[in-house]
């Protein structure tokens, strides 16, 4: 190359003769404006495109992938979201169960000490209704105690009284005097006092037997209605109790209520 083409070109002028621009610059060297010089610089646009176009195929295979291991790593979010929630349902359906058996397991402690109570109310109860046959029994033979004791009081007075007469009368006799009437002398103020104090006593002694009789009747009603309660109750559930004693409560306010209005 002359020495005025390598100082154009900005380099230093070759004193010894011609100067290799290819050897110098290490690649074929074309001057602007020349064919060759669109042509190098063509080849090197579509090497450039190939290269980008490469790399862009390249970005595009690795976008590909890391979307399609998205979508999977999506699926498998979904999955083990849907096997989390199956697993928290299933524990709750456990924790149900758990605790329907812990309250089950609860009512059949509870019935078993229920029966065992039974069993024993009803040993009572027929205890109670073998004490109840003597009761009416007693009650039965005070009452005709009561009946005899006041029939004999009747009975006492009244040979009382005809003794009382017959005393009377013998005195009477052996005075020398002759009694007025039949019936012999009439009762002292002494013998009267004492008649009226023996017909008060079997007046209150046969209103004593009356009362007792009441009290016998009314004592035997109220044992009754306690063993018809307790035997009509002894094997229903909570509700029916609760409506039993309600209607209990009801039939107690309307017999009050009628007792007020009588009385």
């Amino acid at each position: 190359m002359p020495n005025a083409d390598l100082t154009q070109l900005g380099l230093p002028a070759n004193a010894g003769g011609v100067v290799d621009a290819n050897k110098l610059l290490g690649a074929p060297v074309t001057l602007p404006g020349t064919p060759e010089h669109y042509k190098d610089v063509t080849s090197r646009i579509i090497n450039e495109q190939a290269t980008v176009g490469a790399q862009m195929q390249q970005v595009q295979a690795v976008e590909s992938k890391h979307a399609q291991r998205a979508a999977y790593l999506g699926a498998m979010m979904h999955q083990l979201q849907t096997q989390y929630l199956q697993a928290q349902h299933l524990d709750h359906l456990q924790k149900e169960y758990m605790e329907k058996m812990a309250r089950r397991n609860a009512a059949l402690g509870i019935d078993r000490h229920r029966v065992q109570n039974e069993y024993t109310l009803g040993a009572m109860l027929q205890q109670y209704n073998h004490i109840k046959q003597y009761e009416q029994h007693v009650r039965s033979v005070v009452t005709q105690i009561d009946t005899v004791k006041n029939n004999l009081m009747k009975e006492i007075m009244s040979y009382r009284q005809a003794i009382r007469k017959d005393t009377n009368a013998i005195k009477q006799l052996l005075d020398g005097k002759i009694p007025k009437s039949a019936s012999g002398p009439a009762p002292s103020k002494e013998e009267e006092k004492l008649e009226k104090q023996e017909a008060a006593a079997l007046k209150a002694s046969e209103k004593a037997a009356e009362k007792q009789k009441s009290a016998d009747e009314a004592a035997v009603k109220a044992n009754g209605d306690f063993i018809e309660h307790v035997e009509s109750a002894l094997n229903k559930g909570p509700e029916d109790s609760k409506e039993s004693k309600a209607s209990a409560e009801s039939k107690a306010s309307a017999e009050s209520k009628a007792a007020s209005g009588s009385a």
